[in-house]
């Protein structure tokens, strides 16, 4: 049996969803997570 993996934290920034989506999906509502913080030190 496989030890557990240590937790990590995100930093959410926000969630929000909209009508997109390609090939057979187009149209579709999708949900969006984004995500802050960044390991090559970007600016947003």
């Amino acid at each position: 049996m496989n030890a557990p993996l240590p937790l990590k934290k995100l930093r959410l920034v926000e969630i929000f969803s909209a009508i997109q989506g390609e090939g057979i999906c187009v149209g579709e509502r999708q949900v969006f997570v984004r995500l802050g913080g960044c390991n090559l030190r970007c600016v947003y």
